[in-house]
């Protein structure tokens, strides 16, 4: 739903009415001081409510119109109407001071005539009450108008809320927003079961809201947890009002609380994310990796008694503990030594390979693996538009025969992990492809679109880069990329590799490449990149 220039729904952030409702107290003034406390504490619109006691019911001395066990106990409906009620001519300097402080205005309709008289203001929308929810007639004039409507649903049933929303799709309504309420003045949190917006969402497929007449703001910040759109909070000016609805509205300081709680509720729901917060980052380096705990002479092995898991993380990940245990020093390592790999012998094209960065770790890939998240990426268009060759394995088991064939002398394929953690992100290759030159082939394919443009593919590049120069004995190396693939080629750019030309030859991997660029990179010192 788009009121004024807000949308309003899923993606958005929760669009919050101040209901002016009685609390003017017979005062125009007060009313528009009560618009002018509404937008300093942070709403988005101001609602008023257009009747008169006379469209409300009728003036009959008759104890069927005197309102029995409410906070308007023993009122006859008519006076009651008359105190609370907002006069019409009220209504265009209300509309345009909301306008001059950039508010929404509108207002709930109770009959005919009102929606008639709210046209020749255009407001908005429409607000449709719990109590009128039934009122076939009303909704009709309502619909009519073609206009979005809000409409509260306190002590509907679903059928009639089924019924309502039939009515007003069927007469050419605009969009719908279902309010979830309780019509009780005030109502008692263990009435609210919140619970149900959920299931609203759901049986109605309609973005849903609340209207809250609890006292105070819990209520209403606990909602925005269960994906309401919108919220509709009673105010007053201050705790001496005296009007027929001060009881349930809050002050325009617990106005702003509430305000405040929603937009907090919001930014800690933030989104579906398993990336490391930034405040969190610097927590990175106090988790576990591998240390010497004993000196271990050149020659030594790696065994239970030499090296342990601890804190802080300097060392290679844990996850590499079982693989090093039983290999070989190919120095003196002192005791409070973080491992790395050049302290590991045998770490060779041929054999397990685990390669620890500042951020990222890599480890080699094994037919036994998990290939989901491979499997998907290999198969999501939006990734696969960037890899420089075509014909590239599609299924599961064709996945792991790829990944069996090139972990074999003259390749090796490495699962590309955070720092520490078990989340397989991408995968980076190196391919020897001319034994008597020396030379390799690097490709890399970051499949998590969270970790793009963080840096994971620069610092995994110039880890199996070095790792190809140092301990493989190559002279040079070249990758190839999908002309246009940009971040791509940065990442290999800051390596240090260079544009040698357009490559269009068949290669070593499954196909033909793509018409793309190639780039290589000579021997060089990499321990700074």
């Amino acid at each position: 739903m788009q009121i004024g220039n807000r949308q309003i729904g899923a993606g958005h952030s929760c669009y919050i009415i101040a209901e002016l409702s009685a609390n003017h107290g017979g005062s125009l003034e007060q009313a528009l001081a009560i618009v002018r406390a509404a937008k300093a504490a942070g709403a988005d619109a101001v609602k008023l409510q257009t009747y008169t006691a006379d469209t409300m019911t009728l003036d009959v001395p008759s104890d069927i119109f005197r309102v029995q066990g409410s906070l308007w106990d023993g009122q006859h409906l008519y006076e009651l109407y008359q105190k609370a009620a907002t006069p019409w001519e009220w209504h265009g300097p209300i509309q345009r001071e909301a306008a001059r402080l950039g508010l929404d205005f509108f207002s709930t309709p109770f009959d005919a005539t009102a929606v008639d008289f709210l046209e020749s203001l255009n407001v908005p929308c429409y607000k449709v009450a719990s109590f009128e929810l039934v009122d076939d007639p009303l909704l009709i004039n309502i619909a009519k108008t073609h206009k979005p409507v809000i409409m509260s649903t306190g002590m509907a049933t679903v059928e009639e809320i089924e019924h309502a929303l039939k009515v007003l799709r069927s007469n050419g309504s605009g969009e719908i927003i279902l309010l979830k309420c309780v019509s009780a003045y005030p109502a008692s949190p263990k009435d609210m079961n919140l619970r149900t917006i959920s299931d609203m969402q759901q049986r109605f497929q309609c973005p849903v809201g609340l209207s809250d007449h609890t006292l105070g703001h819990m209520i209403a910040a606990a909602s925005v947890t269960l994906g309401v759109c919108v919220i509709e909070k009673h105010m007053k000016l201050s705790h001496d009002e005296v009007s027929v609805d001060a009881k349930f509205s809050l002050t325009p300081e617990v106005f702003g609380e509430m305000v405040q709680s929603i937009r907090m509720v919001e930014a800690a729901l933030g989104q579906v994310s398993y990336t490391c917060a930034a405040d969190e980052a610097k927590n990175l380096a106090y988790r576990r990796s591998i240390f010497v705990v004993k000196d271990i002479k050149k020659g030594g092995s790696y065994t239970l008694e030499n090296i342990r898991v601890i804190r802080p993380s300097q060392g290679l990940s844990p996850r590499y503990y079982e693989h090093i245990l039983g290999t070989c020093a190919v120095k003196d390592v002192e005791r409070g030594t973080p491992l790395d790999l050049t302290m590991i012998e045998g770490v060779i094209m041929s054999k397990p390979v685990f390669l620890s960065g500042k951020i990222i770790d890599l480890c080699l890939l094994e037919p036994s693996d998990d290939f989901t998240r491979y499997f998907n990426w290999v198969n999501d268009q939006e990734i696969t538009q960037y890899m420089a060759v075509g014909n590239f394995p599609l299924s599961v088991e064709s996945l792991r025969s790829y990944v069996a064939s090139h972990n074999q002398g003259k390749s090796i394929l490495l699962g590309i992990y955070p720092k520490g953690q078990q989340k397989h992100i991408g995968n980076i290759l190196l391919h020897m492809i001319d034994a008597q030159n020396r030379s390799g082939e690097i490709g890399i394919l970051i499949g998590e679109r969270d970790f793009w443009g963080k840096g994971v593919a620069t610092e995994a590049i110039a880890l199996l880069s070095r790792h190809a120069f140092d301990r493989l004995n190559l002279h040079k190396l070249y990758a190839g990329m999908v002309e246009g693939n940009e971040a791509s080629q940065r990442a290999f750019e800051k390596v240090g590799f260079t544009v040698e030309g357009k490559l269009t030859q068949h290669f070593y991997l499954q196909g033909c490449y793509r018409d793309c660029t190639r780039m290589g990179l000579l021997q060089k010192d990499l321990k700074n990149v």
